[in-house]
């Protein structure tokens, strides 16, 4: 699990995706990075909320997020 510090969007495109600068707070350490995001899902990624990550080391993670029905 990792803490949302922060998120900001700065571009989207005509497929309904979203591209975020973000900080995550992964046990005391902050990462930052840019993603490329689904717009629907971007509710779950707001500063102070917890996100699931499936997380190898820094380089290599990636958001898991709630499917919506």
């Amino acid at each position: 699990m990792a803490k949302v510090e922060s998120v900001t969007p700065v571009s989207s495109d005509d497929s309904g995706n979203t591209t975020i600068l973000y900080t995550l707070n992964i046990g005391g350490r902050l990462l930052k990075g840019k993603e490329k995001i689904d717009t629907f899902y971007a509710p779950q990624l707001q500063p102070g909320m917890r996100i699931k990550i499936m997380y190898i080391d820094d380089n290599n993670f990636m958001f898991v997020f709630k499917k919506c029905e």
